[in-house]
């Protein structure tokens, strides 16, 4: 009976000795939460000496509104032997000696000699994994982020590229730029093109004849239009009613706006203006998106404006202004094209 007593004393002793090199903190308590083992692993991981936490409770261990559930816990199960975390690993979080908070993997088992329960745990300090997860986290999301501003910037890319044609190019503008999620855009919007110092309504969506009207007579520099032309900057507005930059008042509900200048080669050739849910705050990363937007679009406005100077100057005599032959025989063609499909003289 000695031999097997004796063998099983140098056994647990064994154990203990390989408890002790762990890497891990290993921290064993009774029924009264009392810590009755502690390894060095335990002793850089919460900061405590193996004789200052032989004289602690694991309660100590833990930050004060976790406190009592854990104390409830250990006496749920002492009456019940029904497990809540033991036999198994859980995440939670744990008190250092000089006070800090930090994450652990705590994995709990527990054990009965002699009518009283011993509890042994895992601690694994889970502080770098933690960084580490909220970083790739943060990857993650900066590059969804970066994945739709391409896409964003490659669907008025490719919205843009259809056509040459003016009249055409600022329909597909504001059909395209209303479409985008990314700033919940109201399905109306405009360009005003600047033309002497005035500011020309030359292409919108879901305005009304009393609007168009309203901005007929607009110059550079009035309302928040004509100051984005003037300014060259974007500009936005969380509210059309209480803001005092909004001057030429309408019968559209109260909204915000965005103002994007057109921009080429440093020359403001117009503004593109959308509309926002009133209260809508733009912040300076989406000013960033909506600036790489305006220098295409108005790199794309002035190609069209470029295209269709070229085109009057190869049709009209550069003198007087006339048409000249080449022009006559495009007409000819047309009309007899309409002829030939639609009948005719």
């Amino acid at each position: 009976m000695n031999f097997w007593k004796n063998a099983l004393e140098k056994t647990e002793q064994g154990f203990g000795k390989l408890l002790d090199v762990s890497v891990d903190a290993i921290v064993s308590m009774d029924e009264s939460d009392r810590i009755v083992f502690w390894n060095h692993a335990a002793e850089r991981v919460f900061g405590y000496t193996r004789d200052e936490a032989l004289k602690m409770c694991v309660s100590d261990l833990i930050p004060g509104p976790s406190r009592q559930a854990h104390r409830d816990g250990i006496a749920r199960f002492l009456r019940t032997e029904e497990p809540v975390l033991v036999g198994k690993t859980a995440e939670v979080e744990a008190l250092k000696k000089d006070g800090t908070v930090f994450p652990v993997e705590l994995s709990l088992a527990a054990e009965r000699r002699e009518g009283v329960w011993t509890f042994f745990s895992i601690i694994r300090d889970i502080t770098k994994r933690k960084k580490d997860e909220e970083d790739l986290k943060a990857k993650t999301i900066m590059l969804d982020c970066l994945n739709s501003e391409l896409k964003l910037l490659l669907d008025v890319s490719m919205s843009i590229s259809r056509t040459i044609d003016m009249d055409t190019l600022l329909k597909d503008i504001i059909a395209t730029i209303t479409r985008l999620e990314l700033f919940h855009l109201d399905k109306k919007g405009g360009i005003f093109m600047v033309e002497d110092g005035r500011m020309r309504l030359k292409s919108y969506v879901g305005h009304t004849d009393r609007f168009v009207a309203l901005h007929n007579r607009m110059k550079v520099g009035d309302c928040l239009c004509g100051l984005a032309a003037k300014t060259g900057e974007i500009i936005t507005s969380c509210d059309s009613e209480t803001d005092p930059r909004h001057t030429i008042k309408s019968d559209i509900d109260a909204h915000g706006h965005i103002i994007l200048p057109l921009k080429a080669e440093g020359e403001v050739l117009g503004v593109l203006y959308l509309y926002l849910p009133a209260g809508t705050v733009i912040d300076e990363k989406h000013k960033s998106i909506l600036s790489a937007i305006g220098n295409l679009l108005g790199v794309a406005i002035n190609n069209s404006r470029l295209y269709e100077k070229t085109k009057e100057l190869s049709l009209c005599d550069p003198l007087t202004g006339l048409a000249n032959r080449r022009l006559m025989y495009i007409e000819l063609e047309r009309n007899m094209a309409k002829v030939r499909r639609y009948g005719g003289s």
